[in-house]
């Protein structure tokens, strides 16, 4: 670990004058996204190695490795953003949402239903966000987009969000577990890994997670329902430390900013994939690539939980993360998001 970061404070790239393109001849480091995930393999990839070279008739070329095969557990990486021992990096904004409040107004539980909205939200709230990445932490904003939803896995039947009343529930964030709460459930906090054992020994009653997270984990065949409505999205982006990037000519930073658009677009698509098959191998209605298909009963999201989820916006969930993320950082989604969506966070 120690070597891949070291090798990281080597300048992010080298110039010689511009030929095709208009670009400099360049070579980036990038801490990329977690190799475990699916569109790793079938999207970043290719990205990486072909098409962004390609797109740069060889110009730029790209050294990188994902972060969790440098060691690195997730959170670290907002920091050694922040610090520019990470020149560009890819990060998960929950992971750090106990320091940057910020990051859950993009993710709010029950915010986003679909993931056009998902991405409605991202849009509408990005400017904003960006602005404040940049004067708070010095950390530029390249691109931004969900992962997946985060469903309701159970090991009983749960007919509605009611039924989360009394029972333990294993959660990943704060907003989350404001969820949970809202709803009389009592919010769990334990390890991913060890998530699938404690369904099958009524450690826990309900957990959180993608449909594609929780059959690779084996969650299926411990929960016996699932409650399919989106709680919400984990959102991913890549970013650059502010100083390495205003190191870069315009007509690279030009090229970049259309580069990171047509990964995002590639990794919306694949998501969205992504859900639909993990739902398939859960259970059982349709094709599974992955392995044998679970049995999990699908329970159908009820006209009363959809009513219900802006009454627990705008009483627990909203108010809860306004109160921690401040009149700058308010004041932002209120004009953005809240706009959007006909919405309104209290003021601290």
């Amino acid at each position: 670990m120690k070597r891949m970061l070291s090798l990281l404070l080597i300048s992010t790239f080298v110039s010689v004058p511009a030929m095709a393109l208009d670009l400099p001849q360049t070579k980036l480091k990038i801490i990329g996204a977690n190799s475990a995930q699916p569109s790793w393999k079938d999207v970043e990839v290719d990205f990486w190695s072909k098409q962004l070279p390609a797109d740069s008739s060889g110009k730029v070329t790209v050294e990188i490795t994902p972060w969790n095969e440098m060691g690195l557990k997730g959170p670290e990486m907002f920091h050694l953003l922040r610090q520019g021992v990470a020149p560009i990096s890819n990060m998960i904004l929950s992971y750090n949402t106990g320091d940057v409040k910020i990051n859950s107004g993009l993710d709010l539980a029950l915010l986003s239903d679909s993931f056009e909205d998902a991405q409605k939200v991202i849009a509408t709230f990005q400017p904003e966000f960006s602005k404040f990445y940049e004067k708070n932490y010095g950390i530029k904003v390249l691109a931004l987009y969900p992962l997946p939803p985060q469903v309701l896995y159970c090991r009983n039947e749960l007919k509605s969000l009611a039924d989360l009343k009394g029972r333990k529930v294993r959660v990943s964030n704060t907003t989350q577990a404001d969820f949970v709460q809202h709803y009389g459930g009592n919010d769990v906090n334990i390890a991913f890994g060890e998530v699938q054992t404690a369904l099958q020994t009524g450690v826990v009653d309900c957990g959180l997670t993608s449909t594609s997270a929780g059959y690779k984990t084996g969650w299926h065949e411990a929960a016996n329902y699932l409650y399919p409505l989106p709680v919400n999205w984990q959102i991913v982006g890549y970013f650059a430390n502010l100083r390495d990037w205003r190191k870069m000519s315009p007509e690279l930073q030009a090229f970049l900013t259309e580069e990171f658009q047509r990964l995002k677009d590639k990794l919306l698509a694949a998501h969205a994939k992504e859900s639909e098959v993990g739902l398939a191998c859960l259970t059982g209605r349709g094709e599974c690539p992955l392995g044998p298909p679970g049995r999990m009963k699908v329970v159908e999201v009820t006209e009363t939980d959809t009513a219900s989820r802006r009454d627990a916006l705008k009483k627990t969930i909203l108010p809860r993360w306004a109160k921690t993320c401040g009149a700058e950082c308010v004041n932002a989604w209120n004009a953005t998001v809240g706009k959007l969506l006909g919405l309104t966070a209290p003021a601290s």
